[in-house]
């Protein structure tokens, strides 16, 4: 449910601008690319118009007819369609689950005998030897416990 719910935010995400949803994930390179191939596509787009303005001026000035040279507008919009549909299959084929945490079962005591403490588990063992090596530290002045007593 949660690889559900991410995968819907970062698509959400993405109405903003292709890459953004990618940001969401946590996947910066992809977004990065994602972003800057729209924004490159979106400049193109800007200088395009901006190039029909003032030719269309100088023509207007000239007394020559207005000349509208749209493939300079229409190709780079259409590649930003095409950079935010391609977004848009990545985060719905990519996106990568949460991590969650595994419940592995408890190590259950075999009773064989063999160590000293037998009848434990393997996990009381190993805190059993963890906190007696720190307190072996804390005798020796090589560790301070800190009590928020």
């Amino acid at each position: 449910m949660a690889r559900i719910a991410s995968r819907i935010k970062a698509m959400s995400l993405n109405l903003l601008a292709p890459g953004v949803g990618q940001f969401a994930l946590r996947r910066w390179l992809r977004g990065l690319l994602f972003l800057g191939a729209s924004l490159t596509c979106f400049v193109w787009a800007l200088v395009g118009i901006f190039k029909i303005m003032i030719g269309n001026l100088y023509n207007a000035l000239d007394g020559k007819p207005v000349v509208a040279d749209l493939y300079g507008v229409f190709i780079p919009i259409g590649l930003t369609v095409l950079i935010w549909i391609v977004s848009y299959v990545d985060l719905f084929l990519f996106s990568v689950p949460e991590p969650t945490a595994s419940k592995s079962p408890p190590i259950k005591d075999t009773g064989n005998g063999n160590s000293a403490e037998a009848g434990t588990s393997d996990n009381e063992k190993i805190r059993a030897e963890v906190a007696r090596q720190l307190e072996e530290l804390r005798k020796e002045g090589k560790i301070i416990v800190k009590n928020d007593d």
